[in-house]
């Protein structure tokens, strides 16, 4: 089935795995240099904090077996929501500069961005400061 557009929402934890540093996407089931006709496929920046691997990142890469099935295709693809997990068997498994001889797509962020908390997190914090306060003032009487 295709899609019209990407996912424009943030990534959720079930799309993407955390190895070291970082977070990897599986973004595409093709190259940045192949298109298949009808599909779109857009730069890592669509989403904010992701990019493509350093050289040095992509040789500390983890297994196409860390995946687990997790795949983030549908967040920078027009057609594809798929990932091809039998790459990874074949191995397929090289960075996207590679170009046409790499066969998927993976981005990459930091830590930092992807570790942002939620809102409910933030309201929760709040919450037990303000909890906290109160039982230091009721403690100073």
């Amino acid at each position: 089935m295709a899609i019209a557009n990407p996912v424009l929402t943030d990534l959720t934890p079930n799309d993407y795995i955390t190895v070291g540093a970082l977070d990897w996407a599986w973004a595409a089931p093709i190259t940045s240099e192949v298109w298949f006709g009808t599909n779109t496929l857009y730069q890592a920046s669509l989403h904010e904090g992701w990019r493509e691997a350093t050289d040095t990142e992509w040789a500390a890469k983890p297994s196409f077996t860390d995946f687990g099935g997790k795949c983030a295709a549908q967040y920078w693809n027009s057609s594809f929501t798929h990932c091809d997990f039998g790459d990874g068997l074949s191995q397929h498994w090289l960075p996207s500069s590679a170009g046409a001889n790499s066969l998927d797509l993976w981005y990459v962020r930091s830590l930092a961005v992807s570790q942002v908390p939620e809102p409910g997190t933030l309201a929760l914090l709040g919450m037990a400061l303000a909890a906290a306060a109160v039982a230091r003032r009721k403690k100073q009487r």
